[in-house]
């Protein structure tokens, strides 16, 4: 019963507006990031910009907020993102932020229910360009040693499934 109905509503072709607002959960496997967050969006054509919010700042008081521009360059789906990260982290002297740019490449899978359900599956790189606060000194972009390095990038994996509604 259930694997008619999406079929129908996959095979369905969309009717996409060209502009809409969206909210929508994503899931990650970057170790720099909780594995779920929130987002808030409006797509105006093929730019997407976002909001990204983080729900589990209370289980370890490190809170990420992403501003992201999600630009679709295919008419198959496929975009590239970019945007900024900045990451709040609990330690003893207070609270150190990160910043970060975010990079990465996104392909929809098919839409559900006349394109209100959307699902993009991406790879985003983050660089940690910058640390600072928590009295602790003010640490930058730097290439002292390898296990440093490894330290500035970050990779992983996304999931985001988004319920959209045009304007």
């Amino acid at each position: 019963m259930i694997a008619p109905l999406l079929l129908a509503a996959v095979t369905h072709a969309p009717v996409e507006s060209p502009h809409d607002w969206h909210v929508g959960a994503n899931f990650r496997t970057d170790f720099g990031t909780h594995p779920l967050r929130l987002d808030v969006g409006a797509r105006m054509g093929s730019i997407d910009t976002i909001v990204v919010l983080d729900p589990m700042f209370f289980t370890d008081g490190q809170h990420d907020l992403d501003a992201l521009v999600d630009w679709r360059f295919s008419s198959r789906g496929y975009s590239m993102l970019a945007g900024w990260r900045t990451s709040i982290v609990a330690l003893a002297g207070g609270h150190q932020l990160q910043q970060k740019s975010v990079l990465g490449l996104g392909g929809r899978l098919p839409e559900l229910w006349d394109g209100r359900l959307r699902v993009q599956a991406g790879f985003e790189a983050t660089v940690l360009w910058i640390k600072h606060g928590a009295g602790l000194p003010t640490d930058t972009l730097s290439f002292e040693s390898p296990r440093h390095v490894a330290d500035l990038f970050n990779f992983g994996l996304f999931l985001r499934f988004e319920h959209a509604t045009g304007f």
